[in-house]
């Protein structure tokens, strides 16, 4: 508002321009011009001429003048052609004069009668005021050698001393006999062309004042309104200074220093000696630094920085920088504290990242089983210089709040103390491996003796000695068999499941060809956490368990399985060294197989099955458990033709029974099986 009043002071102090200016060419005029000629509708120098004429005529009056006189034909003096346009009416003067008839070329007097009716109708004036008479258009004559010219006349143009704009006209009547000037008549008006440009300055001058008064007015009445609303105005702000002091407050701790800055200033309008505002406009200048609007953005950029290390995030390099130069723009305790807090977190979150660092690193080597190289990194850890500063800066209580994620100085000792026990757990296992080795238990030994290769590389390679010198053992210990005659085909599987189905496009493990049985996909049998599961695979026909449509259920030591009504198979369970019993496979006997008598205590564990199918098959399922202790590897099948004999050998596993003695073992390559003459039950 007080910024509106000076302004409307301004307005008014130039709307009074033009009417200085106007005055001063009133009171001060440069210019000759004679008075009256507005009335007249003509311009000054028409006006001046027509004097000229009238005070011609009065002379000649005065002095009876009688004849004939020329009419002007040039005035001397400088080349002006709005000086020359005044020679026409400088002869209409002449022929105001009654007492002589002015002599004209013929082109001159045409000109004059032409002009007659043009300059009655527009120097009516003139005429009324008696300064033209009508009648003097009709005294001239046309200019012949037989007229005796008694006067001529001369007219002569001069600009007046010490002016650029005022001229002066001379005109004398000189008599032709005596060559005597009868009288003259002069009259100085300014020259045509300035008073143009004269009269447009008068004229925009004289609008301008116009313009300049309303404006005036109009500004002094505009003041007089403001000026009364600013007094009610300040009446109504003096009762709201303590909201405004507020106002200002919570300004500056939003942040909004452009507001606080714009609300302040509007207050020392109104209040310009009120101390309050004065105090916080100075205060206001110094947390900005002279630039409101610069200290807010900068503020802005503080509270998103602030947000994102409340959330324990690292700043970019940039946001770093950002961050040092806040101070900058904005002079705030917050900002330097946030400064101070930041550098802090830096520190913890590089000391925390070489303290993690070397947790996995140790966490590496317990995983590898190299508990050696991690007993020696936990000491080097707790010699280091950044131990200490890390266990003093997970003391410090900022630093839990800014949740850092810094592993507990705990947490290394249970480290610690988890390798010892690894080293005093590797150990033992060995101590009790050679115990059960010593009581023949050699299956505990290799579990223990492998657990150790697993998680100490220190003690695996006596480990491995020890588990080669129990196969080296295993390997001389050989029975071997020779096949008698067989009457059915043996198709043996080294894995824990197969599939049975009618082969088209799929690759299952049996193809039954029969046409109800499903195509690719229709049973499947599997060993599972020591149970045989039977499960059908969606197919057409089904598959059947004691007389029931099954889709997945748990087989016992002979089931018999009905595959889509039209294909039955016997499926027998072996449980530790059981084989093909003899009155399913009559004089069937593995050609060559190993034993461990040390083994034969695993008789509840399922070792493999087999099933006798309708097409006199023998389909045999091995399993995969590296915990089988007997293996073969390969399986004789001879057929009987014509004499000759035919063997062919299928690569795969197999678990047999042992014969009830479980004490034969032969070292050699080959034994007479009539020799020994036993019968497998």
């Amino acid at each position: 508002m007080q910024k509106l009043r000076k302004i409307l002071f301004v307005l008014m102090g130039l709307s009074l321009i033009f009417p200085l200016i106007y005055f001063y060419r009133q009171l001060f005029p440069e210019r000759i011009i004679p008075a009256g000629y507005e009335k007249y509708n003509i311009t000054p120098a028409e006006y001046a001429i027509a004097m000229v004429g009238k005070d011609i005529v009065k002379q000649s009056q005065g002095k009876k003048l009688r004849g004939y006189i020329v009419s002007l034909k040039n005035i001397v003096g400088p080349i002006d052609e709005e000086i020359e346009k005044l020679k026409k009416d400088i002869n209409l003067a002449l022929g105001q004069y009654n007492g002589w008839m002015v002599i004209a070329p013929e082109e001159q007097l045409n000109e004059i009668k032409k002009r007659k009716n043009e300059d009655i109708a527009r120097k009516k004036s003139l005429i009324s005021a008696g300064f033209i008479d009508p009648e003097a258009y009709i005294r001239f004559q046309i200019q012949g050698d037989r007229i005796r010219v008694d006067y001529d006349i001369m007219a002569e143009w001069k600009w007046l001393p010490g002016s650029i704009e005022n001229c002066q006209i001379i005109v004398t009547v000189i008599n032709r006999s005596s060559g005597k000037a009868e009288f003259s008549s002069d009259v100085s008006f300014t020259h045509p062309v300035y008073f143009k440009k004269y009269r447009n300055i008068q004229q925009a001058i004289l609008y301008g004042t116009y313009i300049s008064s309303g404006i005036f007015g109009s500004a002094f009445l505009f003041f007089i309104i403001t000026s009364s609303v600013l007094v009610l105005k300040r009446r109504k702000l003096e009762k709201l200074v303590p909201e405004a002091m507020q106002k200002l407050e919570e300004y500056i701790q939003k942040g909004s220093y452009t507001g606080a800055n714009s609300l302040v200033s509007q207050q020392l309008d109104f209040f310009p000696a009120n101390t309050d505002f004065i105090a916080f406009k100075h205060r206001l200048m110094v947390v900005t630094k002279d630039n409101p609007r610069r200290a807010e953005e900068s503020y802005v950029r503080y509270i998103n920085l602030g947000t994102k290390l409340r959330q324990n995030v690292c700043l970019t390099d940039e946001e770093y920088d950002d961050l040092k130069n806040l101070p900058q723009y904005l002079e705030l305790p917050e900002i330097t504290e946030m400064i101070a807090k930041y550098q802090k977190f830096i520190e913890g979150h590089n000391i925390c990242k070489k303290i993690r660092q070397k947790q996995e690193q140790i966490r590496m080597f317990i995983d590898n089983g190299e508990l050696s190289k991690a007993q020696e990194e936990m000491d080097s850890l707790y010699k280091d210089d950044s131990w200490v500063e890390y266990k003093s800066l997970v003391s410090m209580p900022e630093m839990a709040t800014q949740r850092l994620a810094l592993p507990s100085p705990d947490n290394f000792d249970n480290i610690r103390e988890e390798v010892e026990n690894r080293f005093k757990a590797s150990k033992e296992n060995v101590n009790r491996a050679e115990e059960h080795i010593s009581k023949g238990e050699i299956s505990e030994a290799e579990e223990l003796l492998k657990e150790v290769v697993k998680t100490n590389k220190d003690l695996r390679e006596s480990a491995e000695n020890i588990l080669s010198n129990i196969e080296k053992s295993r390997k001389s210990e050989k029975l071997c068999l020779k096949p008698e005659k067989i009457g059915k085909e043996i198709v043996v599987f080294k894995k824990d499941t197969i599939t049975l189905a009618r082969k088209a496009r799929g690759t299952p493990d049996i193809d039954i060809n029969n046409l109800k049985v499903s195509r690719d996909n229709h049973l499947k049998l599997c060993i599972v956490e020591n149970k045989v599961i039977a499960e059908d695979l969606n197919s057409a026909g089904g598959t059947y368990h004691r007389g029931e449509k099954i889709t997945r259920s748990q087989m016992e030591d002979g089931d018999i399985l009905d595959i889509s009504h039209s294909y039955r198979m016997t499926v027998h369970i072996c449980r530790g060294r059981e084989i093909v019993q003899s009155t399913l496979v009559p004089g069937t006997i593995p050609s060559e197989m190993k034993i461990d008598p040390r083994d034969i205590d695993e008789h509840q564990k399922i070792s493999g099955l087999f099933i006798e199918a309708d097409d006199r098959n023998i389909i045999v399922l091995a399993g995969n458990e590296p915990a089988i202790p007997i293996a073969f590897k390969s399986i004789g099948i001879v057929y009987e033709k014509s004499g000759d004999c035919q063997i062919s050998v299928k690569d795969g596993v197999i678990v047999l029974r042992t014969p009830d003695t479980s004490q034969i073992l032969c070292d050699g390559s080959n034994v007479d099986y009539k020799g020994i003459r036993y019968r497998i039950v």
